[in-house]
């Protein structure tokens, strides 16, 4: 009985990563398919995110070199 227990938590286990896997491929092409469809927008985000992120990398080098 203990091997059967050991082989049907193999097996499980073999499923659960099948699983997990299959999710992360469908996430990953629907997010592709997504950046394909949404381009200008996300551009347009990038391009918003672009001045913030320069002012947050700027306060930490800043911080950094008075230390």
């Amino acid at each position: 009985m203990a091997e059967e227990n050991k082989e049907t938590s193999k097996t499980g286990e073999k499923v659960k990563v099948f699983l997990k896997m299959l999710i992360g491929a469908v996430v990953f092409l629907v997010g592709i398919y997504l950046c394909i469809k949404w381009w200008p927008s996300l551009l347009q985000l990038i391009k918003g995110c672009l001045g913030p992120m320069l002012m947050l990398i700027g306060f930490v080098v800043i911080a950094i070199a008075r230390e």
